[in-house]
């Protein structure tokens, strides 16, 4: 018998920071009331590279990724 599988959700504080300079773009932590962002996985996220970076990490990790402009968005 198939068994439907729940969908993960994953829910983040992100900052988004301009490598040469430092200048702060976005900050989740001051937008949209101090909750997370959250993204269910497999579903297509704008921002790819993002589910395939928090992937990796454990819960409550604090990590850095950088990422080159070239693979931000999904086409």
């Amino acid at each position: 018998m198939y068994e439907k599988k729940k969908q993960k959700k994953i829910y983040f504080h992100f900052k988004t920071i301009v490598k040469e300079d430092g200048t702060v773009i976005d900050d989740s932590k001051k937008l949209n009331e101090k909750k997370p962002m959250e993204i269910i996985v497999g579903k297509k996220f704008k921002l790819e590279i993002w589910e395939r970076a928090l992937k990796t990490m454990w819960l409550n990790e604090v990590a850095r990724f950088v990422v080159v402009k070239e693979v931000k968005y999904t086409a």
